[in-house]
């Protein structure tokens, strides 16, 4: 997955639940400091990671989490997106 789909995601997932954009952005991004530190998709694309950044913020937990669904469920993700966007416009109406 790109690095600007992770970012678009999180930044829908932002807006949807009202969070801090930056933290989310944060915690999509943390996944991906492992090609810098380690072995990519093994060093911080855990749950052990996962588990830490709930300790940090609930912004930078939904970032990583959003990051390691992508990763997980690559496919049809713009589907999802566009589907996300139209359910939280639908609930700005209400």
């Amino acid at each position: 997955m790109k690095k600007k789909t992770h970012d678009a995601f999180a930044r829908e997932i932002a807006r949807i639940l009202h969070l801090d954009e930056d933290k989310v952005l944060l915690g999509a991004r943390l996944p991906d400091f492992d090609n810098v530190v380690g072995v990519h998709r093994r060093s911080l694309h855990n749950p052990v990671v996962l588990a830490l950044t709930t300790l940090v913020d609930p912004s930078v937990f939904v970032g990583c989490a959003s990051h390691l669904f992508l990763d997980v469920f690559p496919t049809k993700i713009e589907r999802l997106a566009s589907f996300l966007r139209g359910l939280a416009d639908g609930f700005g109406e209400a």
